[in-house]
């Protein structure tokens, strides 16, 4: 078989079994309170089981068995995470940098966000995303969830493990629109189609340009956690909110320049 291919559907897999390792735990978690409940004579109907596999502590249980399938991989492989994704310090100036990242994407995020809407009606989706954010426990959704599991569980298996096997077979380019094109569907809600789309370009980007791992993870740390603020703050806050995040996309904007004539210079 073509290696290329080969590689293609070696990371198609690779998603899927992260996938199915989650919604194993989801059912998984579905039928022990089942079971559960039967024993003691209480009736559960299937969405009440359903409401149960979707809570906080289900989601935060599927991210770890999620982690828990990566480290798997990188068992049967016999490799350390050190030696198949690159991990290296950042200084001060880069950590700024990928701050100013995470709040600028999302200037990018809400234009995408508003031209597919434009096209297609996707407001009941991202309002269902906010009550659930609203009513649930925040804190646990926003430190545990979105900003601790998701950049770290995410950014090791798509651009760590899958771009950098694609980068080795494929055109550069080509491996980050196929590794963001898994990264956006495996999110499975259509208003996040096209901006985890073009995040996932800009985390795979980040990742060859830096040839670090820690730099997507913050700029997927600092997005994520902006977009579940923006949800949460106060309608009064949310104009000023907006010029912050307005700001920072001009500022990441000038760094980057500032960064890439430094590059030239020493070139």
């Amino acid at each position: 078989m073509n290696t290329k291919i080969k590689a293609i559907l070696s990371s198609v897999g690779l998603v899927t079994g992260y996938f199915l390792a989650q919604m194993a735990a989801s059912v998984g978690i579905g039928i022990y309170y089942g079971i559960k409940a039967a024993k003691i004579g209480v009736d559960i109907d299937v969405q009440e089981i359903e409401s149960i596999a979707k809570s906080h502590p289900s989601i935060i249980l599927m991210s770890f068995v999620g982690l828990l399938f990566l480290l798997l991989v990188f068992k049967i492989k016999k490799v350390k995470i050190k030696e198949y994704i690159s991990i290296k310090k950042i200084n001060i100036n880069q950590m700024f940098l990928f701050i100013c990242y995470g709040f600028g994407f999302q200037v990018v995020s809400g234009i995408a966000n508003l031209t597919v809407n434009h096209f297609h009606n996707i407001e009941k989706s991202a309002e269902s995303i906010q009550e659930t954010l609203i009513s649930g426990n925040i804190f646990t959704t926003v430190i545990i969830i979105s900003i601790v599991l998701a950049p770290i569980i995410e950014e090791l298996l798509f651009r760590g493990m899958i771009l950098k096997k694609l980068n080795n077979h494929i055109n550069t380019k080509l491996a980050i629109v196929i590794q963001a094109m898994l990264f956006s569907l495996i999110h499975f809600n259509i208003s996040q189609l096209v901006p985890t789309l073009l995040l996932g370009i800009f985390l795979g980007i980040c990742y060859i340009k830096f040839d670090n791992i820690i730099a997507p993870i913050i700029v997927h740390l600092v997005f994520n956690s902006i977009g579940i603020t923006i949800m949460v703050i106060p309608e009064s806050l949310q104009i000023y909110f907006s010029y912050v995040i307005i700001a920072s996309a001009f500022a990441s904007v000038i760094l980057s320049m500032k960064r890439l004539e430094s590059v030239k210079a020493n070139s």
